[in-house]
């Protein structure tokens, strides 16, 4: 009866190992996925970031040759006086 018990379990158990290998290798594929959604996901938010730096560095210079002019034009008036 312990025979026949385990043939019984063995027979089962190497029935459901190509199972469990092929939930096994599903899983890892799903979790590479997951690594790989996430860094792009970390990689647009740094993109996105440094547009945003980009962007405000841009106005700053933009505002300060605009004071600059500004300033030149003030500075020409002054002298003209």
């Amino acid at each position: 009866m312990r025979v026949l018990t385990f043939l019984v379990l063995a027979a089962l158990l190497s029935a459901s190992a190509p199972v469990l290998a092929q939930d096994f290798a599903r899983q890892r594929e799903l979790d590479a996925l997951k690594d790989i959604a996430a860094s792009q996901r970390q990689q647009t938010e740094i993109l996105r970031q440094q547009a945003q730096r980009d962007s405000e560095r841009a106005w700053r210079e933009e505002n300060a040759r605009v004071n600059a002019q500004r300033d030149a034009r003030s500075a020409r008036r002054f002298d003209q006086h």
